[in-house]
């Protein structure tokens, strides 16, 4: 008898599974869930889309899926913050970087963002379509995690800004909604589209306007 056994422990062949553990088992199924998710959520759609196919494609059975995630709606959420965490994680590291011409951060981070975002279709189509009016708890998260966003933007602007120039809180506001909705509908119109531009010119025009709004003519030259 094992030492494990005779404490009572099972031993370490009895707790392994086709060679994992029961915790790395439900870690593995959880992320086919999630790559199921983002495959039938960004390629089919999320409103004709069926539990049993996401299950079939993760290789899980139902019982699995309801281990992990309540609902199809709670799965479209873990797969949209997922997308978030990636976006936001990308942004954040290069905006920490200044650069001495405010334009070229502006691309930087706008560069960042459509191209972390628009290179997988499907991170877009959740991420601007999918999403939006699921549901009353599904819209509120969602629009946290645009204020989280226009924060983001804000913090730019205050950056960009010399002194005495500081716009008002209302006004600030209305800039960064303005600039992070340019954003979002520019990449829904130009996924919706069959003729689609290069994505090289989304991110130039938005480069164009966010410019605009942020620098003063003199920063601007």
């Amino acid at each position: 008898m094992t030492e494990a056994a005779r404490l009572g422990e099972p031993d370490r062949a009895e707790r392994l599974h086709g060679g994992m553990t029961r915790e790395e088992r439900d870690d593995a199924r959880r992320r086919r869930l999630l790559d199921a998710g983002l495959q039938v959520f960004g390629a089919e759609g999320y409103a004709t889309s069926t539990m049993s196919e996401i299950c079939r494609i993760a290789r899980v059975t139902e019982r699995n899926y309801y281990d992990h995630f309540a609902s199809r709606e709670d799965l479209l959420v873990a797969v949209y913050d997922e997308i978030i965490a990636d976006v936001t994680a990308e942004l954040v590291h290069v905006l920490s970087t200044e650069r001495d011409d405010p334009a070229e951060q502006i691309d930087a981070g706008l560069r960042t963002f459509v191209e972390t975002i628009a290179n997988d279709e499907r991170r877009l189509r959740i991420n601007f379509v999918e999403i939006v009016g699921v549901s009353a708890r599904v819209e509120a998260h969602r629009r946290d995690v645009m204020v989280g966003f226009q924060q983001l933007v804000a913090a730019q602007i205050s950056q960009y800004r010399q002194r005495g120039q500081k716009q008002a809180d209302d006004q600030l506001r209305i800039t960064t909604s303005a600039l992070t909705g340019a954003i979002q509908e520019s990449l829904v119109d130009w996924v919706n589209r069959d003729d689609r531009p290069p994505l090289e010119s989304i991110i130039a025009e938005l480069s164009r306007i966010f410019s605009l709004a942020l620098l003063d003519p003199s920063a601007r030259g």
